[in-house]
């Protein structure tokens, strides 16, 4: 029972914080390898501080509220890193989810350790545990995952926001382990600001992606229309690539209006999948996709970088355009 009391309030959180991602942009595979790093970084947290602390011999007090959040939220949130270099995240609710993930799988690990060796603790203990402690390091984490992806997917790289991003968590997690308030209270302030604040962010980063997609779908099906009726040409983007199509050879330049083309028909569809499954409405994979999307692949390279760089205005193929065009695959 005590085991369950300090497993099952952070699972059952994720849980709900998959629930509430509507456009489901996560894989389970991705979000259970999230939640397996947790159980790793959690071991090697373990080991880690033990060693830091034997060498710089330091108060235990001082030590698991100053030194030991650092140690364990820098091991945590490295593979968030990783996640967004990949590309296997690229929106706030999906990084959140990742973090939270990340966090609950070091939760467990530590809770299941904890209750190994306390097994006759009080049922206070675990009840804390649970709802605290573990809430915290879900939390700390998905704050995490939130503010990296807006540095990483931002316009300009915001370094202070990155910074922002390191330590905010740390502060978090110092915060809880200097019982700067009594247990009950911490438990109490975890229970109501974790999700309360990755709820607002869900909706907000719920509400940016409707909207930028909608936005885009109208231009887009703008340009696609142009391209199909020939009238490419009356557009800013077809006046655009006028300007600019003497510093390409004639077999480039044509490269370039077919992967535009292509890369406008995938982006719509890519976003109609995703307006589709934010309904609930099951989608089928088109046959022809995978073809597009190694056709398009293949211009691209033929296309070469400079080109690619003349039509970014046209083409935005920024972290979250790329992420997109996934949902097809």
């Amino acid at each position: 029972m005590e085991l369950f009391l300090s497993l099952l309030p952070v699972v059952l959180m994720l849980v709900f914080f998959v629930f509430l991602d509507t456009f489901k942009l996560i894989k389970p595979l991705f979000l259970l390898l999230s939640v397996h790093w947790g159980l790793v970084a959690n071991s090697a947290s373990f080991y880690s501080n033990t060693y830091i602390f034997h060498l710089v011999g330091v108060d235990l007090a001082f030590y698991a509220g100053f030194i030991a959040p650092v140690v364990e939220e820098i091991i945590k949130f490295s593979y968030l890193i990783l996640l967004i270099k990949l590309g296997k995240t690229n929106f706030v609710i999906d990084s959140a989810i990742h973090g939270f993930a990340i966090g609950t799988g070091f939760a467990l690990m530590e809770n299941i350790f904890y209750y190994f060796n306390n097994s006759g603790a009080d049922i206070v203990l675990w009840v804390i545990r649970g709802f605290g402690t573990s809430i915290m390091h879900g939390g700390a984490t998905a704050i995490a995952g939130l503010l990296l992806i807006l540095f990483y997917t931002g316009e300009k790289r915001n370094y202070v926001m990155l910074f922002t991003g390191l330590l905010v968590p740390i502060i978090i997690h110092a915060f809880y382990n200097g019982f700067y308030l009594d247990p009950i209270s911490n438990t109490a302030v975890m229970i109501v600001a974790v999700p309360l604040l990755l709820y607002f962010a869900f909706t907000f980063s719920e509400n940016l992606l409707r909207d930028d997609m909608d936005m885009e779908l109208d231009t887009e099906s703008i340009l696609l229309s142009a391209l199909n009726k020939g009238n490419f040409r009356s557009t800013k983007a077809g006046q655009y690539l006028l300007t600019v199509k003497d510093q390409f050879s004639p077999e480039v330049v044509f490269d370039i209006i077919c992967f535009i083309k292509l890369y406008l028909e995938l982006s719509i569809k890519a976003k109609g999948v995703l307006l589709l499954q934010e309904s609930g409405i099951p989608v089928e994979k088109d046959p022809e996709t995978d073809g597009k999307i190694e056709e398009m692949e293949f211009l691209q390279k033929s296309i070469g970088q400079a080109g690619m760089l003349t039509i970014s205005p046209i083409v935005k193929l920024s972290r979250k355009d790329i992420w997109k065009l996934k949902v097809l695959e």
